[in-house]
This record gives C-alpha cells, sequence and structure tokens, in this order.
C-alpha cells in the first residue's frame, strides 16, 4: 500500500472500510501435527459416483509423518505422503457410504491415485482435486497434474479434516489450511486459476461448501452455502484437539488501486 494517500479498502469478510494503514487479517487453522481436528457437521458428498472439485490453501510444516492428512469424509481421503506427493483416496461408484459417515461400507472398495508434482514444506500451496468421473487431476498452484493410478484397496474413513478421528489415527500432519471449497463439478484449468485469490460470496453456481475461516477466534468456522458448520476439535467446547487461529498469508505482493472495492481475499499492511 506505499505511496497510496487517503486510499480505502474493503475487508473482505466483514465488509469493513478501512484506511490504507489498517488490516484486513486473513485467517487459517493450524494443526499441532499430533491429535487436532476440524470435525464436519454433515459429509461431503465427494466420492467415485459423480465430479466434483475440492479446493483449499495449505502450508505445511517440517516434521510430518509418512501419510499427513488433509481431509476425508465417507467417499474419499486426501493425503500429502512423505514424498511430498498428494494421495487421493476415491471410493468406488455406488460405495460412497453409510449415512453414518464414518464407513465407506462393508468391504468397500476404493481406488488410490498420486499426484507427480509436490507439495513442499514451508509454503503455502493451493491445491485443487477435481474429479470428472474418469480421470483424477490435481492443480497444484493451477498447474495441471493428472493423477495416475496406485492401488485398489477395501478401507474406511471419517468425516473430518485433521489428525484426529474417531475411525483411525493417521500419521501427524503439522499444517495450516485456508479457503476450502467445495464445487459439484469438475471446475477447468482456467476457472481454478481465476478464483485462486480471491474471496468468493457463496452464490456461485456449483459451489457446495465453502469456508473462508475468517472468524480469527471461537469454536466454529462457518460454511457460507450450506450450513455445514466446521467445529473446532472433538467438542463444541474448547479441548486439547482444537486447532489454533492463526495468519494465513499466502497471497503474493498485487498492485492496489486506490480504491480496492473488489473482493481480495488479502492482508495488506
Amino acid at each position: 500500500m506505499r505511496g497510496l494517500s487517503n486510499a480505502i479498502l474493503v475487508c473482505p469478510l466483514i465488509g469493513l472500510l478501512l484506511p490504507v494503514t489498517g488490516q484486513c487479517t486473513n485467517w487459517g487453522l493450524r494443526y499441532d501435527g499430533s491429535d487436532d481436528v476440524l470435525r464436519l457437521a454433515s459429509c461431503l458428498p465427494i466420492s467415485g459416483d459423480s465430479p466434483f472439485t475440492l479446493e483449499l490453501w495449505i502450508l505445511r510444516r517440517a516434521g510430518g509423518g509418512s501419510w499427513e492428512e488433509i481431509g476425508d469424509s465417507r467417499g474419499y481421503s486426501l493425503f500429502v505422503h512423505s514424498s511430498s506427493r498428494l494421495y487421493l483416496n476415491l471410493a468406488s461408484p455406488g460405495q460412497s457410504g453409510a449415512p453414518d459417515c464414518c464407513y465407506m461400507g462393508a468391504a468397500a472398495t476404493y481406488t488410490r491415485f498420486r499426484s507427480n508434482l509436490t507439495v513442499p514444506v514451508g509454503l503455502w500451496v493451493h491445491i485443487a482435486i477435481v474429479w470428472d468421473g474418469a480421470q483424477p487431476v490435481a492443480y497444484i498452484n493451477g498447474e495441471s497434474d493428472p493423477m495416475v493410478y496406485d492401488i485398489t484397496q477395501e478401507s474406511f474413513t471419517c468425516c473430518d479434516f485433521g489428525d484426529a478421528t474417531p475411525c483411525y489415527t493417521p500419521d501427524p500432519a503439522p499444517t495450516t489450511l485456508d479457503e476450502i471449497r467445495v464445487w459439484n463439478f469438475a471446475r477447468s484449468q482456467s476457472d481454478i486459476v481465476a478464483t485462486m485469490f480471491t474471496l468468493l460470496t457463496g452464490a456461485e453456481a456449483g459451489l457446495i461448501n465453502y469456508w473462508p475461516m475468517d472468524e480469527g477466534s471461537g469454536q466454529v468456522t462457518a460454511d457460507w452455502v450450506a450450513a455445514n458448520h466446521l467445529q473446532l476439535g472433538i467438542t463444541s467446547s474448547s479441548d486439547a484437539h482444537d486447532p489454533s487461529w492463526a495468519i494465513a498469508d499466502w497471497l503474493p505482493p498485487i498492485p492496489v488501486q486506490a480504491h480496492t472495492w473488489g473482493r481480495v481475499k488479502a492482508r495488506f499492511r
């Protein structure tokens, strides 16, 4: 914001008008790498049954295990392996699980795919996983990476983002997450790149879940679309499994006009 005078910016979440000396804080949620969790109110409709796009920003820290869990629900799970590659477990069509969310189903099968591109430690990275019904594609910072088949197995999964689940305990994942979005169609590369750095309104066509994660405090981070709010920890009160609120400074430096009326999600200094 250097060199500007009498300019105004709009804080993207609450719409406050501030002078340029003010700051819009972009929050995310930081996992301790042990047992922190964000618990979904309802399972995500992500599986091999229909197309979807899952997007988020992630900051990995050193000290993770072999399989760092990003998130899961009854039809999918997503991990970063110790090789820094993404691994997607996707339930086979028709086996996306029971309504109780905890299991994909009796003797359910899932197919595991892996990326070729990697998710480095110590840098904010934008990830999009796109499933068109036939081929999963990972987009890492907007770069297309068709995922390759790994194995087919039987397993189960839970409904959350993070480390602690009632079903199993994955390896530690010391990460910070922000801006989680779920769409009910396979988004194009150009669409993904066009909205990577922007705050959505929640009314976009095909957007079915959206967590900006900008509350900055409290036990819940709101879903702007479907009220499928995420609870910090395993209880509605503060507990040892709560992720902590942290500054999410993933937006690179951008030119700023004298009046910033757009809904760009950023920290302005």
